[in-house]
C-alpha cells in the first residue's frame, strides 16, 4: 500500500511511562493495527517513556505532587521533536487532559471521548468500565452521560481487586495470577446490567485475553484506531 505525502508528514507522539509497559504495549498495538506490507508502510512514531512523571494515582488520591509540569514538559519535548499528533495511553492521566491540551499547540487525542464515540457507534449504552479508583474519583468517564451512555464502575469489592491487579502490573508482579484475577472480575455479577465492558486501564493490556457474556473492548485498540483515522489511514482488516 503506497504511503501518501500527508501520512509521511504525520508524526505520532506517545506520552509514555504511565506506566512504561502500558506505553510499550500501546505502541505494539498501533503497529499491529496499521495496514502495512513493509517497514515503510508504518507510522512515524516518537515514544517518550518517562517514568519520572509523578504518580497520577497518588496525586488524584491526595498523597502526591502534581504530574502536570512533567506532563507538559514531555508533551512539549515531543512537539519539539516533530510530533504533529499526541496520544496518552492512560485513562487516569486524562484527568489532566484539559490543562495539558491548553498548554500544547498540537492536538492531543482524548481517550474518553474516543471510547464514547466508539461504543456509541457499536450500539452499546450501559458500559462497564474497568479503570483505576483514581480515574473514577476524577470523573474521567462521567462525561459519557453527555453521549447518552451509562458508565458502570462495578462493586467496591471488584474495584478493590482490580486496583490490586493494576498495581501488580505496574510493579512487575505475577502476571499469570493477575490474569486469572481479571478473568474472574469480568464475569462478576456486578456487571450483569452492562451490555459491554471496556478495559479502560491500559495496564490491563499486559494480561492474557479474557472473555465475558458481553463484548469486551480494549482502550488500546480504540486509541490506536483513532490515531489511524486521524491521519487518514484505515486499520488492518478494513
Amino acid at each position: 500500500m503506497p504511503v501518501e505525502n500527508d501520512e509521511l508528514q504525520s508524526v505520532v507522539g506517545i506520552i509514555g511511562g504511565l506506566g512504561p509497559l502500558a506505553g510499550a504495549l500501546f505502541y505494539r498495538r498501533l503497529i499491529e493495527l496499521t495496514p502495512a506490507q513493509a517497514d515503510e508502510g508504518h507510522l512515524n512514531v516518537i515514544l517518550r517513556s518517562d517514568p519520572t512523571i509523578p504518580s497520577r494515582i497518588e496525586h488524584l488520591m491526595g498523597s502526591g505532587p502534581s504530574p502536570v509540569p512533567a506532563l507538559i514538559r514531555v508533551a512539549r519535548g515531543l512537539v519539539d521533536a516533530g510530533a504533529t499528533l499526541l496520544v496518552i495511553p492512560s485513562s487516569t492521566t486524562h484527568a489532566y487532559y484539559d490543562v495539558l491540551q491548553e498548554s500544547i499547540e498540537r492536538p492531543i487525542l482524548n481517550l474518553p471521548k474516543e471510547i464514547a464515540a466508539y461504543m456509541r457507534n457499536q450500539g452499546h449504552v450501559r458500559i462497564g468500565m474497568l479503570v483505576t479508583e483514581a480515574t473514577i474519583q476524577a470523573r474521567v468517564y462521567h462525561g459519557f452521560s453527555r453521549e447518552k451512555l451509562v458508565p458502570i464502575f462495578g462493586s467496591d469489592v471488584v474495584r478493590g481487586r482490580l486496583n490490586n491487579v493494576i498495581a501488580a502490573v505496574k510493579a512487575g508482579g505475577d502476571l499469570k495470577q493477575a490474569s486469572e484475577t481479571l478473568r474472574e472480575l469480568v464475569v462478576d455479577p456486578c456487571w450483569e446490567e452492562c451490555d459491554s465492558l471496556v478495559l479502560g486501564c491500559t495496564e490491563l493490556a499486559a494480561l492474557d485475553p479474557v472473555s465475558a457474556p458481553v463484548p469486551i473492548v480494549s482502550a488500546d485498540d480504540v486509541l490506536a484506531l483513532s490515531v489511524l483515522r486521524s491521519i487518514g489511514r484505515t486499520h488492518l482488516g478494513s
